[in-house]
């Protein structure tokens, strides 16, 4: 994280961070996954103590992903089955490792249309959760409608979150 490249650090081109280190359970919780090495608080506090020094805003990012695929049914398990308890998770996790807030990375194949409604309300409830406790909530998206969630879903996320962070993919014409 301390690299140099020509004199400038990533310290100088970074507002942010998302820990894309915890995905839900199938009953509405968090867990840290292990997918490339074992993640602690350690490691997460190490992230927060640079953070904190360079004025970089660290966020725990929570996602869908497992070794097959994006897993949407876990997703909409977690935030529309298990919508309170797995608010709950998030906060107290955030709150417990005094990170900056929240960044929410799930991905679903196709539309998603049915279930536009239910993560809406998530969204909006975990925003006035994590608002009252001095956080931020930011929502990974999609440039265009062929996932979820994508543009049609901006406008009724964008007066709940500090930021969208849009997903372009090979979608867009490269291959980021």
């Amino acid at each position: 994280m301390d690299d140099s490249f020509g004199g400038m650090g990533m310290k100088d081109g970074l507002t942010h961070i998302g820990l894309q280190f915890w995905r839900p359970t199938q009953k509405g919780q968090i867990e840290l996954v292990d997918n490339f090495k074992p993640i602690d608080d350690s490691t997460i506090i190490s992230f927060r103590k640079w953070g904190n020094v360079h004025n970089v805003r660290v966020l725990l990012c929570i996602y869908n992903g497992t070794r097959e695929s994006w897993n949407w049914s876990l997703a909409k398990n977690a935030f529309d089955s298990y919508r309170k308890q797995f608010i709950q998770a998030l906060v107290a996790e955030t709150v417990r490792l005094k990170l900056d807030g929240v960044d929410i990375d799930f991905e679903g194949k196709g539309k998603c249309e049915s279930d536009k409604k239910a993560f809406v309300r998530f969204i909006l409830e975990l925003s006035i959760a994590l608002r009252a406790k001095g956080k931020e909530l930011t929502v990974d998206s999609f440039a265009y409608k062929w996932n979820a969630p994508n543009q049609g879903w901006w406008k009724l996320l964008l007066p709940y979150v500090d930021a969208l962070h849009i997903m372009g993919y090979s979608e867009t014409g490269s291959k980021s």
